[in-house]
């Protein structure tokens, strides 16, 4: 499934919104892509992992009430990642 991300570009620094395919692979990163910046047209780089994602838990009398679905559209927006400049090929 395809999610938004918001990634800050690493070398204009401005906030942009791709959206990019979740891997389903364990052990692997969840994203791993390179996205042209829109503002500046400069490749970044965007690898996820799971522990970068801010899992929101909430318990209500001792029940888990919410926490990330990755299946939902829009369970990474609530923030910003950062992009990296790609490694030289």
């Amino acid at each position: 499934m395809r999610q938004a991300l918001k990634i800050k570009c690493w070398d204009c620094e401005e906030i942009f919104t791709p959206s990019a395919e979740v891997s389903t692979q364990p052990g692997g990163p969840l994203v791993n892509v390179v996205v042209v910046c829109p503002f500046c047209n400069v490749p970044n780089q965007v690898t996820l992992r799971a522990n970068q994602v801010q899992s929101t838990t909430l318990y209500r009398g001792g029940d888990l009430v919410e926490t990330v679905d990755l299946s939902q559209p829009g369970a990474l927006l609530n923030q910003i990642f950062a992009g990296a400049k790609p490694a030289e090929s």
